[in-house]
């Protein structure tokens, strides 16, 4: 609400784009909330096929709110997003430029501590089948000229945050103890089910985790 409110005092901004999904980000120490403008329309899209930046919200502040539009004095010019159409599009340029023997998923918005916009999806291989997904690496595409780089896992940069996606945790944790009492468990003994939604925080090392609750699926106990 608070990066919509702030788009809103721009009419020539209002009614061009939208503020796209915000996601929770560790900028040089200090936890924010990062969101991209998106486009509102194939029409907008068409008629300007970049975005002019992007908000910035602190997560301990709602009244902090950042709207960046220029990038070391020149104007932001965001062409690759995910609301883009064709081969501008994030996922379909990453997977053009050459990322087409692995998985991609779950392209979400950063920037760098220089303020730079990129989105960042991972790399993955299915492990059992055509399920369990395990995470190989990312893929980063700077959002304002489109280049792509992959680093694998362990060897992408310090101030990437978001590696494993929440549906691979969320998976992942579904299946602990799943078979605890063997492929036979009427009464679901052992078993358990993630319990709301994950989210993001940050420990006193300064690392992302996702942290969600745990109740058990034979009886309502955490």
């Amino acid at each position: 609400q608070a990066m919509q409110k702030r788009l809103s005092e721009i009419s020539s901004l209002g009614s061009q784009v939208k503020v796209g999904t915000p996601v929770k980000q560790l900028v040089r120490g200090k936890l924010v909330w990062v969101g991209f403008m998106e486009h509102s329309g194939f029409f907008k899209w068409f008629k300007d096929p970049s975005t002019p930046g992007y908000l910035v919200v602190s997560a301990h502040d709602p009244s902090d709110v950042s709207l960046v539009m220029e990038l070391n004095g020149a104007p932001l010019k965001m062409r690759y997003l995910l609301s883009s159409y064709f081969d501008d599009r994030v996922e379909r340029h990453a997977y053009m430029s050459g990322v087409h023997t692995v998985g991609l998923t779950d392209f979400e918005p950063e920037i760098d501590d220089d303020g730079r916009p990129f989105y960042i999806g991972t790399s993955f291989e299915h492990r059992v089948g055509f399920s369990g997904g395990e995470t190989t690496g990312i893929v980063v595409v700077d959002a304002i000229n489109g280049e792509v780089k992959r680093y694998a896992l362990g060897a992408e940069p310090a101030w990437v945050d978001r590696i494993q996606p929440e549906e691979f945790v969320r998976e992942q944790m579904k299946d602990r103890g799943q078979y605890v009492k063997g492929f036979i468990n009427i009464n679901d003994e052992g078993r358990m089910r993630v319990d709301g939604d994950l989210d993001l925080v940050y420990g006193a090392d300064g690392r992302p985790y996702w942290v969600g609750g745990m109740t058990s699926k034979g009886k309502n106990n955490g």
